[in-house]
């Protein structure tokens, strides 16, 4: 999974493809499946194809706590992406609940997540708001940038840089 993401954070999206292509027979026969469809749905929300990824990340099931995290993100960006107000507000929501009520999350795990959740709905207001300055686009890149606690990172900035 640490190949796929970096692979993908390059920009490498045909690399990685073959590699998860190359690789599938070497991965333990209870992780191919999922590994295969999650990594094939990271593919295609980074190529902006929403229903696809959406198909492939449905495929995946699983009560592995890593799994359930990146599928709770998985959805965080998708709703993102397609600007679904009632689907991310729900989503996050829910999120925070995971995050603050499973056991399993270490403590500095949770800051980690937490500070993506609250980031990625600042974002998702930003986003969907008429109007907005150059000031508080520097401001939210700032306050990305210099967060040491932080998972989702290039990701985050990359949404901001978009505005």
């Amino acid at each position: 999974m640490n190949v796929v993401t970096c692979g993908l954070d390059a920009g490498e999206t045909e690399w990685t493809e073959d590699f998860i292509r190359g690789y599938y027979n070497a991965l333990k026969p209870e992780h191919k499946v999922n590994m295969f469809n999650f990594s094939f749905a990271l593919i295609h929300l980074r190529k902006k194809n929403y229903d696809t990824a959406m198909e492939f990340v449905s495929k995946v099931i699983s009560d592995d706590l890593s799994y359930k995290h990146q599928l709770k993100s998985f959805y965080l960006k998708i709703y993102f992406e397609l600007g679904e107000v009632q689907a991310f507000y729900s989503h996050i929501d829910s999120y925070r609940h995971f995050v603050k009520n499973d056991k399993l999350i270490s403590p500095e795990s949770r800051g980690y997540i937490t500070n993506y959740i609250t980031l990625s709905k600042k974002l998702f207001d930003m986003k969907n708001s008429p109007e907005k300055n150059k000031f508080e686009i520097q401001n939210m890149k700032k306050e990305i940038t210099s967060h040491k606690s932080l998972i989702n990172k290039l990701w985050l900035l990359k949404k901001v840089n978009e505005f």
